[in-house]
């Protein structure tokens, strides 16, 4: 949807007016390309960085397959998303042997955050069909959820100070080893590109008449037209972007410089 959004905007805006956009679409528009704008910066420097920290294959491959991290790699991690065939299948493996505690830790800071306020009801819903195993019912809630929030955080006037901060994390980048980072250092590069590749995937415009894209996607799932089967996974990863959303907010409001 905010790809769309985006190519109406690009091809009818004509000396400096807008077309006749909602704000929510405007703001998301703007969201978006500060999202990419940093993460593809952050690829650049990244790949002049030292690999043993962080791998810019398995952040690669997290964020082809929608999974919005914001830790730092721990080598047993990146070493099994970096040599996995099927990222999908490790990370559904990884999550089984742990009985999806990690989830279950991601929807109860979700629920309990302020930003959710206004959506708890639905939230509530999306996670009972979720562990009654209606899975395609969730992913509608938690999809609904996500269009809120986005454009919540979007009319955010603090929300650029998340961008500045990103600048001065760029300079150190290019500028001193990964091994000096912080953990919060690293855990906002990390979010940063992975929620810019989910976002991009989630949103992007194929047809109807075409066929549905392996990866979720927002345009067909909340428009009914969604065939594929839906996966616990495939909650886990939008809860992922739901908290993405709320700790972009949360590192707007604070300061890891």
């Amino acid at each position: 949807m905010f790809e769309i959004y985006y190519n109406i905007f690009k091809n009818n805006s004509k000396n400096n007016e807008l077309p006749n956009l909602s704000p929510f679409i405007i703001n998301v528009n703007a969201f978006f390309n500060n999202i990419s704008s940093f993460a593809k910066r952050f690829k650049e420097a990244i790949e002049n960085a030292a690999p043993v920290i962080l791998s810019m294959d398995t952040l690669t491959k997290l964020g082809e397959s929608q999974f919005v991290y914001w830790n730092y790699f721990d080598s047993e991690f990146m070493k099994l998303i970096s040599f996995s065939d099927n990222v999908n299948k490790t990370l559904r493996e990884i999550h089984e042997k742990s009985k999806y505690k990690e989830m279950d830790k991601t929807m109860e800071l979700c629920y309990n955050h302020i930003l959710i306020s206004p959506y708890k009801k639905i939230f509530s819903q999306s996670e009972n069909a979720y562990r009654q195993k209606y899975y395609d019912l969730s992913l509608v809630g938690f999809l609904s959820i996500i269009d809120g929030l986005l454009s919540d955080v979007s009319c955010s006037a603090k929300l650029t100070s998340i961008f500045k901060r990103g600048e001065c994390i760029l300079k150190k980048l290019r500028k001193e080893k990964l091994s000096s980072f912080r953990n919060e250092e690293l855990a906002y590069v990390t979010l940063m590109f992975t929620f810019k590749s989910t976002m991009e995937s989630l949103s992007t415009n194929v047809p109807f008449t075409e066929k549905e894209p392996k990866n979720l996607n927002r345009h067909w799932i909340m428009h009914g037209r969604s065939r594929r089967r839906k996966t616990k996974l495939d909650c886990l990863k939008l809860v992922n972007f739901i908290y993405g959303i709320i700790l972009i907010n949360d590192f707007s409001k604070t300061s890891m410089m």
